[in-house]
């Protein structure tokens, strides 16, 4: 099972908590573009830079 993504919708009594499902890209070439496009979606914030993944 892959991490729960949240998204908040709105504020007070009326907001609405949507969940989303991480699942796998279907589209090699289609998720290469996205990153090209939009670098922020890598989780590099996520990342200790005193203890990098290896």
């Amino acid at each position: 099972m892959g991490e729960r993504i949240y998204n908040l919708v709105g504020d007070g009594e009326s907001a609405t908590l949507n969940e989303f499902q991480e699942e796998p890209f279907d589209d090699e070439d289609a998720l290469q573009e996205l990153i090209a496009h939009h670098p922020e979606l890598l989780a590099g914030e996520q990342m200790n830079p005193e203890d990098p993944p290896r």
